[in-house]
């Protein structure tokens, strides 16, 4: 889904960013799901949630810094 919407779109490093979280947020709240139900709910998000945030929130700046630099330079590296 993500790779669809960077081709796609048009929009802003700030929307690009948000939908780039949102994407995550999906992804660990399913995962969350799945561990939930042979860990419970409190350590699926201690375990599987809370940890991997910083770094999915870090990641989804840099890919939006990248994908922003390489529209304004109309070229991939």
């Amino acid at each position: 889904l993500a790779g669809l919407y960077m081709e796609r779109s048009r929009a802003g490093s700030k929307t690009t960013f948000l939908v780039l979280c949102g994407l995550c947020a999906v992804q660990l709240g399913l995962g969350a799901l799945w561990l939930g139900t042979m860990t419970g709910w409190q350590a699926a998000l201690v375990m599987g949630v809370y940890p991997i945030l910083p770094g999915e929130m870090l990641k989804s700046l840099a890919v939006t810094v990248l994908v922003q630099n390489c529209k304004d330079s109309k070229s991939i590296f």
